[in-house]
């Protein structure tokens, strides 16, 4: 469920990468620096941005660059058009009730511009700019428009976008069509690759389709042992903070198992062994879920040698490692307790188990 839509302007909203480019060339002649061709451009821009800058205008803060660079930007800005396409996704999500905003690096004067050039004051709760590290601003957006984290996606072009997401526990979308290689953005690990605008919007309506109609969900999840015979337990704010499993949504044209270990990989980071099946729940507008739905859960048994390796995504506020007798002593979910019920019944799983 996506409930937030957080947009970086350049390179996501804005196909103004030709623009930048000029006036970073512009700014760099300015200090007496070489220009940049757009392919150095493209694999060595990073934010913040003194991160470029810096080897190239040493002793140069970036107050004095961006006195430079802005004011060149600002010469070409009406040059920078809106990628085809940006129009209807903003009028599209703004009538599904998606509350909309902008988080750019681009100062505040240049943005506000840019955002009235193209007619789009109405669109947005907030537009930030200025943000030059967007950590600290993203988390301020956060705080003060009172987002929750699991239902707001940030989509960006360069691999700090990414990081900020991931680091603030919001979804993460890379936009490919803009300042930085899609090969760049994928090793940064975004929970979404988009290759166009297209496939941002077709994202956008699966969960939203998903939210509003009626459909029967195919879901994975499983229980992962570790050589302790310790098992992993999370807890999610959709399923109302009790303890679960990892695990998620079939996409189309993947097998069970495929999709599996694919959900293993993106909520907890683990590449799981020895997986086998276990059971199918139904599980129809179970009251611990925060919405009503009709899952399919299809559930395995798995191993890691591991433990350590976790890393969850933006869905897992908490993650433990704890003996199948302890994990029956936490607040778990149904379908969960129904699951350990099973394996212990069945002999695959043994009460006892370190505990960390």
């Amino acid at each position: 469920m996506i409930e937030n839509l957080i947009l970086d302007w350049s390179g996501t909203l804005a196909d103004d990468v030709g623009t930048t480019l000029a006036a970073t060339n512009d700014t760099l002649r300015h200090f007496g620096a070489e220009a940049v061709d757009l392919a150095t451009y493209r694999r060595d821009f990073v934010l913040p941005v003194m991160g470029f800058y810096g080897p190239r205008l040493p002793g140069r803060s970036l107050e004095e660059i961006d006195r430079v660079f802005f004011a060149a930007f600002r010469a070409r800005e009406s040059a920078a058009p809106l990628f085809p396409g940006v129009r209807d996704l903003l009028v599209v999500q703004r009538s599904r009730g998606i509350r909309l905003f902008v988080l750019s690096t681009m100062a505040q004067d240049v943005l506000d511009a840019a955002v009235t050039a193209h007619g789009l004051e109405g669109f947005f709760d907030r537009v930030i700019g200025g943000a030059a590290d967007k950590g600290p601003a993203m988390e301020e957006l956060i705080a003060t428009a009172g987002l929750e984290r699991d239902r707001s996606l940030y989509v960006g072009d360069t691999r700090h976008d990414v990081e900020v997401a991931k680091a603030s526990r919001v979804r993460a979308g890379a936009s490919t069509w803009g300042y930085t290689a899609a090969t760049e953005l994928e090793a940064a690990g975004p929970d979404y690759l988009f290759a166009d605008l297209a496939d941002l919007v077709a994202t956008l309506d699966r969960e939203y389709l998903l939210d509003r109609q009626p459909l029967v969900i195919a879901t994975v999840g499983g229980v992962v042992r570790d050589p302790r015979g310790r098992i992993l337990l999370v807890r999610t704010r959709k399923w109302s903070d009790t303890f679960g499993i990892p695990g998620g949504k079939i996409d189309r044209g993947e097998t069970m198992l495929e999709a599996y270990l694919r959900e293993m990989r993106e909520e907890v980071g683990l590449e799981v062994e020895n997986t086998s099946f276990v059971m199918i729940q139904d599980c129809i507008d179970n009251p611990e879920f925060v919405k009503p739905r009709h899952f399919l859960l299809i559930n395995y048994l798995s191993e890691t040698d591991r433990p350590e390796a976790v890393v969850t995504n933006y869905e897992i506020e908490e993650h433990r490692w704890l003996s199948p007798a302890a994990a029956l002593e936490l607040n778990l979910n149904t379908p969960t307790r129904l699951l350990l019920d099973e394996l212990l019944r069945s002999g695959r799983l043994a009460l006892d188990g370190d505990e960390r």
